[in-house]
């Protein structure tokens, strides 16, 4: 199953309560930036490799490429808003402002809680941005999205730059986020799941279902991941490295393998990664 998901149109807008929907089906990316707002309620938000606890007015950014999902926090109710949009149209929207709003949330995870006042601008706003979706008003949607935007970057400069994400307040989400953080540390090693459960004394059971419920993808999933990741970066960054030393590099066993797992999580191989890259 590909964890990479296309979006249709140049820009999508959703509104999701969480009693309908609590939890997305499973982690996933995409080629397009991703704006999530936390209407009401509360939710935790994995993304960077990294679990974020999100309240009433937090406003998350997810950049492209991202693996990223979201689930229940501790009220079994609420809603966010969740906006897609490519680089074309954020350029559109923020035209010369765009590299400076970029330089702002790249980095550790973003987040931004906004007070009273700013919820009500940005709801404001989020309700224009789906008016136009609806209508079919694109230019209206891109100064909407524009306007929202540059009032971020005013509010992250007033409370002093970029917020810290907030770390998991539950000891079960705590546990996984160290394993998570063991991971990303090991993943280039072999690497069992009865080992990890051994190294923070749980059984491969329970941390295969823990793991699964919290992150949004299995455990070997998940490893998978890391390693086509940092193949994929490989293979962009050192042109003159084979695929097969790419793949050795990353922690597969074999190419074969390695080609198998690229291209079931991107949605194309590896050879196709790299002439993409070098476009």
């Amino acid at each position: 199953m590909s964890l990479f998901h296309t979006m249709p149109r140049a820009f999508a807008i959703q509104y999701n309560t969480h009693d309908s929907l609590p939890t997305m089906h499973q982690a996933h990316y995409h080629d397009n930036y991703e704006l999530y707002y936390q209407v009401a309620g509360d939710r935790y938000v994995f993304a960077r490799d990294a679990f974020c606890y999100v309240r009433q007015g937090g406003l998350v950014w997810l950049n492209k490429l991202e693996l990223h999902q979201s689930f229940q926090g501790d009220q079994s109710q609420g809603a966010r808003i969740v906006v897609n949009f490519t680089e074309a149209f954020l350029s559109d929207a923020l035209r010369e402002e765009k590299a400076a709003f970029l330089a702002l949330v790249q980095g550790p995870f973003f987040q931004l809680s906004l007070d009273e006042k700013q919820q009500a601008t940005a709801l404001c706003l989020f309700k224009q941005i789906q008016w136009a979706y609806r209508e079919g008003e694109t230019l209206y949607a891109k100064l909407a999205l524009g306007q929202l935007l540059v009032l971020v970057r005013r509010w992250i400069r007033q409370s002093g730059g970029v917020q810290p994400a907030n770390g998991p307040v539950d000891p079960k989400i705590e546990r996984i986020a160290m394993t998570v953080a063991y991971l990303k540390a090991h993943f280039t090693q072999k690497i069992t799941l009865e080992a990890v459960a051994r190294q923070f004394y749980v059984t491969p059971s329970y941390l295969s279902r823990s793991f699964k419920r919290h992150v949004g993808i299995s455990f070997v999933q998940y490893v998978n991941h890391l390693r086509v990741e940092y193949a994929g970066t490989l293979l962009r960054s050192q042109p003159q490295m084979s695929i097969t030393q790419a793949a050795s590099a990353a922690g597969f066993e074999s190419a074969a393998h390695f080609q198998r797992v690229f291209k079931q999580l991107t949605g194309m191989t590896a050879q196709q990664w790299r002439r993409q890259s070098l476009l």
